[in-house]
């Protein structure tokens, strides 16, 4: 219904459909080791084009929700979800083990580079060349960065 109202808004405006599909209760731990996800609602791309709407964008992954107080302390299972126009989806890499923390991303780094090919065949995504080039693991920062990085430059990419 509010799809219905917002079309019919006289406007030259451009319209584009904000969402926010990851949910705040899921943890890191309970998405797929390395495979695509069903956990991320990715229905806002197919909504914004059925009914006409110049774009879609949501928090690229991340979570729709303000560091708590303390934070992770270091803990957590590590995650990368890259998202994927041609499939609608994210690919979840995770490393599970809690107590690596930050530490768990140098095992998904090979594991991402090593499918590289089939997540950037033309060679051009910031992200994968950003890990390509990473001395180090990083941080949840740069994890964040990277993810949003991904999910931009597939839109930008597919839809310009």
């Amino acid at each position: 219904m509010e799809y219905e109202e917002i079309k019919a808004i006289n406007t030259q405006a451009r319209i584009i459909l904000l969402n926010s599909p990851r949910k705040e209760n899921i943890h890191n731990g309970a998405y797929p080791v390395n495979d695509l996800t069903d956990l991320i609602d990715c229905s806002a791309k197919d909504i914004a084009f059925d009914n006409n709407f110049s774009g879609y964008g949501d928090y690229c992954g991340l979570k729709d929700a303000l560091p708590t107080k303390g934070g992770s302390n270091g803990t957590g299972s590590a995650i990368a979800l890259f998202y994927d126009y041609a499939n609608n989806k994210f690919h979840s890499y995770v490393h599970l083990d809690t107590l690596e923390g930050l530490g768990g991303y140098r095992y998904l780094i090979p594991i991402i580079l090593s499918e590289s090919a089939a997540l950037d065949p033309d060679g051009d995504c910031p992200a994968i060349n950003r890990i390509k080039g990473m001395s180090s693991s990083g941080n949840w920062s740069t994890w964040h960065k990277l993810n949003a990085t991904r999910y931009i430059y597939q839109v930008y990419k597919n839809i310009r």
